[in-house]
């Protein structure tokens, strides 16, 4: 029995890397600051802030060269689009991706939420993880 619960968990655990966030749509921008827009589907942690639904996800070179945040995750209220959070990334080096990749996993905690874990914009080769709190 708890053999079963054992392997039952881990299974949870890795269906929720695979896929948590649906991306919508990527609008990549030449220089220094890229967005992309994606969508959580289910409440999903990141960096410390719950954010569910539709977001804009910002990222900005020349404020991460001023050691400043430099992502910022924006939500859609009606027809106003309002900062969420900001936090400095860690970039990363992947294999470039052809679309918008945002990697997310399962809460251990609760089983109910997911945390958000990087991103990376389509056509780039360098992910950002993203910190477990803004601070």
């Amino acid at each position: 029995m708890r053999v079963r619960l054992l392997v039952g968990a881990l299974f949870a655990a890795v269906l929720g890397v695979l896929a948590v966030a649906a991306v919508a749509a990527v609008e990549p921008t030449a220089g220094a600051r890229q967005q992309g827009i994606a969508f959580f589907l289910r409440p999903t942690q990141v960096a410390g802030v719950m954010l569910q639904g539709k977001t804009l996800i910002v990222h900005d070179d020349q404020k991460m060269a001023r050691g400043e945040p430099c992502t910022t995750i924006y939500g859609y209220h009606g027809k106003q689009v309002k900062p969420l959070v900001s936090f400095m990334c860690k970039p990363e080096a992947r294999p470039v991706a052809q679309k918008m990749v945002v990697k997310c996993v399962t809460n251990t905690l609760t089983w109910t939420t997911d945390v958000m874990t990087e991103y990376q914009f389509a056509g780039e080769s360098e992910a950002h993880r993203v910190p477990s709190s803004k601070y």
